[in-house]
């Protein structure tokens, strides 16, 4: 896994957009080997076709209780097909999270850069009043460090010069912080700080020190901007983030793919 993780940090000399193509190409291979050669592919073939075959025969039927048991049988051969790849599945798992920690710690946002002004920002419960506050030692916080809380938020403007930087974040008695990276580089720290988030309740998907789950604030924030890998480019008013970028980019690849590699 130290490999993976060295050819991800070289990956970052290249522009995000095509970062995240080289990424999607490399999982969709991997996905698409492992595939091929953990599964039997003559029966896979075989239930292609029957279930190709199933569906034929559904269009074609008008009586419910022939179309009810053809159904079933899709579905019989639909529950073969999964548990047949659950194997290639456990096996790209593990390495497929990895890169995708890494692609959301360094694709979701464009980093901030050293004199440029930008803002953090406190998120609280409907209703909640009074002031919030925020501290820097080697930050210029432009606004006044104490701000009143208006429609759940409190928001500062700041600037600094490059390198790592620390931000106290101030309601009531409790205080949480934030790193913040000015950089020219492709580098930014997680911006966010939120309550206790789980995956089944058993894996962690949040800070090790989130928000007191009792709080009244909601989040704290370096307010960074999202990246859209595309710049400009709109899709009736939306612009894909590295996520949606990555899934269009699968969708490409993998088809041609398995053509080519005879998987199926």
């Amino acid at each position: 896994m130290q490999m993976v993780l060295e050819i991800l940090e070289l990956i970052k000399v290249l522009p995000p957009l095509f970062a995240i193509f080289l990424l999607s190409f490399f999982i969709s291979l991997l996905i698409t080997i492992v595939y091929k050669f953990t599964t039997n592919q003559k029966f896979m073939k075989m239930l292609h076709h029957d279930m190709k075959s199933l569906r034929e025969e559904i269009k074609n039927i008008k009586d419910p209780a022939q179309a009810g048991a053809l159904n079933k049988r899709l579905m019989e051969k639909t529950m073969q097909q999964i548990m047949h790849s659950m194997k290639s599945t456990f096996i790209t798992i593990i390495p497929i999270f990895i890169i995708f920690g890494w692609m959301n710690s360094n694709l979701a946002f464009i980093q901030a850069t050293p004199g440029e002004e930008f803002t953090a920002s406190m998120t609280f419960n409907y209703g909640t009043t009074g002031t919030a506050s925020i501290q820097s030692d080697t930050l210029e916080i432009i606004d006044n460090t104490t701000q009143e809380i208006s429609d759940g938020k409190a928001s500062w403007k700041i600037n600094g010069g490059e390198g790592k930087h620390e931000i106290l974040y101030t309601f009531g008695n409790e205080t949480y912080k934030r790193e913040v990276i000015l950089t020219k580089e492709w580098k930014y720290a997680d911006p966010y700080l939120e309550k206790k988030r789980s995956l089944l309740g058993v894996i962690n998907l949040g800070d090790k020190n989130p928000i007191k789950p009792e709080s009244k604030i909601r989040m704290v924030a370096v307010d960074l901007k999202p990246l859209h890998p595309f710049g400009g480019f709109e899709l009736f008013g939306w612009q894909p983030g590295w996520l949606a970028t990555y899934f269009l980019f699968t969708l490409a690849l993998t088809f041609p793919m398995r053509k080519l590699m005879r998987v199926h």
